[in-house]
């Protein structure tokens, strides 16, 4: 972006607006103020902005808690919900549906491809921010590994791995773990 001389966040609608998407990845609260979150959610609203949000370890999402950007997410903290997995990945029915989510030549085939990724490079940790809000689209949910919410992931996800939802114009896509190179398999 044009952002390199000020090495800042935009803190306006109209700054965030030279950007066609902003992802944000484990970003320290302390690096995105909450005049530069505030201006994102304007930038959702009213630009129909994109923003692609990936958890991490460190800060994203749990550290914006009570920040404007813990708003606009498609998903709330999971109460007593284990971080370490190992978790599968479960297309949910509205996934199934989706053209980029068809990882074989078929149906069947994509589902051969998702189970060997499942069997050979699970998820070992995932965000605890992973429970749907009712407005979100959860088109891949995490299920445990030991098969006890695997029927029900698909059909009615309560933890969801690649989520999103629409803001105002916008729209926010999140991942609860930066393991994204897993899905190239």
């Amino acid at each position: 972006g044009r952002r390199a001389e000020t090495q800042a966040f935009p803190v306006t609608a109209e700054e965030w607006d030279q950007y066609d998407l902003v992802l944000l990845g484990d970003l320290p609260v302390e690096r995105m103020p909450a005049a530069a979150q505030q201006s994102l959610v304007e930038y959702l609203k009213q630009r129909g902005g994109a923003v692609v949000v990936i958890a991490g370890q460190q800060s994203m999402p749990h550290a914006y808690a009570d920040q404007p950007l813990a708003e606009i997410l498609p998903v709330h903290p999971l109460e007593d919900a284990a971080a370490a997995g190992p978790f599968d990945f479960r297309i949910t029915a509205e996934g199934s549906e989706q053209l980029a989510l068809m990882i074989g030549e078929s149906t069947e085939a994509t589902r051969a491809a998702w189970d060997f990724v499942n069997r050979f490079s699970p998820l070992q940790t995932l965000s605890t921010w992973r429970k749907p809000k009712p407005s979100a689209h959860t088109l891949i949910a995490a299920a445990p590994r030991d098969g006890s919410a695997a029927a029900d992931a698909a059909a009615a996800p309560t933890s969801a791995f690649l989520s999103w939802q629409p803001v105002g114009r916008g729209r926010v896509v999140y991942l609860a773990a930066p393991d994204t190179y897993r899905l190239r398999f």
